[in-house]
């Protein structure tokens, strides 16, 4: 009957607060660097842009690169998702 008891208890905590943790919200930045893609100037690819820029733990997602040959100097745009950052 205990053990009964333990295990029903244990499950609606995680049917409580199992799914707040599990969340994790992304924002979306962009950053301009000089160069164009793949690597621009310092040979980074725009993924090690954003772990330079943001640090390893914003874990970034779908970066991608542009180029922007309408700016003098040559620039190229990283876009990409990041961990938003706790306010």
């Amino acid at each position: 009957m205990k053990l009964r008891s333990i295990f029903l208890i244990t499950c609606a905590l995680f049917a409580l607060f199992g799914d707040t943790y599990g969340r994790v919200q992304y924002c979306s930045r962009e950053l301009t660097l000089p160069g164009l893609c793949p690597t621009g100037f310092s040979s980074k690819t725009c993924f090690e842009e954003f772990i330079e820029e943001y640090g390893k733990n914003s874990t970034p997602h779908n970066v991608t690169c542009t180029d922007v040959r309408l700016r003098r100097p040559l620039a190229r745009k990283c876009s990409g998702l990041i961990i938003c950052p706790h306010t």
